[in-house]
């Protein structure tokens, strides 16, 4: 379909041309036409082709623009699900409410609470084993399960944006205050770096 050809960077109208400029034939199977060399209607119709592309494409970035905008207003203003790929502290009631999973948000405070203590995140993952508790994915906990646990954003309400990194708050119930939190990465930061700081409990 020549309006996905049209879609991509790096296929335009002068590429589209350029091929069939070269000999090739191009057949359009939505349409369904084909692109000739030696066809006078060739260069209109597919002008015409690539600008209902274009104007689909606009229609659909448009379309999906405004229902995130919409999601995120119902998030902010009455606590709904804002995305259904939820961290697996939360889940979500049949009126589509975040609740929050007691057990998994006490596991999720203790680490903080011993994080800032003093003990190490390999010292923390190997005493959740030896209690048996079992981490968010079902298996052990291990150093880099508790780091990047300490270092997500969503603990304390955000949500990070895929696209351009932006930080929009209250959009997830905070399970760790925000004092704390940014306590516990300034430590990460300093452990990161190899800067002894702080006691650390030993084997």
């Amino acid at each position: 379909s020549l309006d996905r050809l049209s879609r991509r960077s790096s296929w335009d109208e002068d590429t589209i041309q350029k091929l069939v400029k070269a000999g090739v034939d191009i057949h359009d199977v939505s349409t369904p036409v084909v692109l000739k060399h030696d066809d006078p209607f060739s260069k209109i119709i597919m002008e015409l082709i690539v600008q209902r592309g274009n104007n689909e494409s606009k229609i659909k970035s448009e379309r999906s623009t405004s229902g995130w905008a919409k999601r995120l207003k119902d998030t902010i203003e009455n606590g709904k699900v804002f995305t259904k790929q939820l961290p697996r502290w939360l889940a979500a009631d049949e009126n589509n409410n975040y609740i929050v999973i007691p057990e998994q948000a006490e596991i999720i405070k203790r680490i903080f609470r011993e994080y800032t203590n003093g003990m190490s995140s390999t010292m923390i993952a190997r005493r959740l084993n030896d209690e048996g508790l079992k981490s968010f994915s079902g298996s052990k906990w291990w150093h880099n399960t508790i780091t990047n646990l300490i270092k997500d954003e969503r603990l304390r309400g955000y949500f990070i944006r895929t696209v351009d990194s932006t930080k929009i708050p209250d959009i997830y119930p905070a399970i760790i205050d925000g004092e704390l939190f940014t306590i516990a990465n300034r430590i990460l930061q300093v452990n990161s770096v190899g800067i002894k700081g702080r006691p650390r409990e030993n084997n």
